[in-house]
């Protein structure tokens, strides 16, 4: 795990830092130990990790509350969290300013801070994984959600160690009163375990590498979810991005490609098989749609394209109106058949893995440009409004009434 990053998420999220003499007596400073010559798993100890990931499904649904608490460099941060499952497809993850949904088949994911943008994308199989690709090196998925998610037990424990430990095994376990607790060692240093000796569920993890110099303290309550359903993140109009990193990526204004600027150009392959040189389309207006098949707002948006495309011509006067495939896995086939199956007669062009949000300056899409015809941009649109195609509309009617009066 990269320590700095972990440490700035904290502190960007949770805003909570107290110097270590400050902390509470419940967490005190971690003290380097020497780590065991072999480690070998213990079955009684793997027996309970087991049981407790199997108390966890099986008391669905549920709203769990999480603290974390971690020892930096002599510095103690907190954050809590919050995540409500009605079922390992439907469940909500909050944590001070950042939330993450899954429903209906739809992982989401929002900023606070963030107000023009949302993470959008389609969960199919192995919802963890796309969680994680959503994540990135942001933060690690909450412990528990990983236990949700997968049935791999040494997910399950790297989860609660915080990373923070190389291949850790549960090596030894032992009972005392109402708690159950389970030792994991590595090479690089020790946890413990604690769940409820009853019912097994999880009640906490301590952390301790044996360099000192990190020590982390998961702690949870969980009760059952009472009518509280799990309501999905609204995308709304804003801008649908893939990712937590591209949510808080800025585009810098000397690359942002904007009204006034002569359009980067480009050579691709379209839906039907056409190879496309946007510079060798200069005396005739063009509209360009940059969209993924992942994303919400840009297919709401796609038939209002298809009026500018209706009322413009229909590529045959004047105006080039195209969709421009970017950020997307799929590969050309399937994404000519999707395209086929939209409401629109318009061709789009397929960028492949030519990076060019990029060089556009494209941070989160639907994003729509109006090129003239000497290949400077007129209008570039971020998002999907509801009856912008007349504004688009009105822009070419207007550089093609310029456009002849050149002539």
């Amino acid at each position: 795990m990269n320590v700095f990053l972990h440490r700035l998420l904290a502190v960007m999220a949770c805003g909570t830092v107290i110097a270590c003499e400050e902390a509470p007596s419940s967490v005190p400073a971690p003290q380097p130990s020497s780590p065991p010559v072999e480690v070998s798993a213990d079955p009684a100890a793997v027996q309970v990790i087991d049981e407790m990931r199997s108390a966890w499904r099986n008391g669905l649904p549920a709203v769990v509350d999480a603290e974390t608490t971690l020892i930096v460099g002599g510095e103690l941060y907190t954050r809590a969290e919050q995540l409500i499952v009605e079922a390992p497809d439907r469940f909500s993850w909050t944590m001070p300013g950042f939330r993450m949904t899954l429903a209906d088949g739809r992982l989401r994911a929002s900023l606070e801070a963030v107000e023009d943008r949302v993470v959008d994308v389609p969960v199919t199989a192995r919802v963890l994984y796309a969680v994680e690709d959503v994540l990135g090196e942001a933060e690690p998925p909450m412990p528990l959600l990983v236990m949700l998610l997968t049935d791999e037990q040494h997910a399950w424990i790297d989860a609660l160690c915080g990373g923070l430990l190389e291949s850790p095994l549960p090596v030894d376990q032992a009972r005392q009163g109402g708690s159950e607790s389970v030792v994991l060692e590595s090479a690089s240093g020790t946890a413990v375990i604690t769940v409820d000796a009853e019912s097994r569920q999880f009640r906490d993890a301590r952390v301790d590498p044996i360099d000192g110099s990190v020590s982390r303290q998961l702690t949870v309550t969980s009760r059952v979810m009472d009518h509280t359903p799990v309501e999905p993140i609204e995308v709304g109009t804003r801008q649908v991005v893939n990712s937590v990193a591209a949510l808080t990526a800025e585009v810098k204004e000397s690359t942002a490609i904007k009204a006034g600027d002569a359009a980067p150009d480009f050579t691709l392959t379209s839906s039907s098989g056409a190879r496309v040189t946007l510079s060798s389309l200069r005396g005739q207006v063009v509209v360009l749609d940059f969209w993924a098949t992942w994303c919400t707002p840009c297919k709401a948006g796609l038939p209002e394209i298809q009026k500018v495309f209706e009322a413009t011509g229909e590529n045959a006067s004047g105006t080039q109106v195209f969709g421009v495939n970017v950020l997307d896995g799929a590969s050309a086939q399937k994404l000519v058949a999707f395209w086929g199956d939209q409401p629109v007669q318009f061709p789009t062009l397929l960028a492949g893995k030519l990076d060019l949000p990029s060089v556009w300056g494209i941070n989160g899409i639907p994003v729509t440009y109006v090129i003239d015809q000497h290949g400077i941009v007129r209008m570039r649109i971020d998002g999907y409004t509801p009856g912008e195609w007349t504004h688009i509309v009105s822009e070419i009617e207007s550089l093609r009434a310029a456009g002849s009066g050149d002539q």
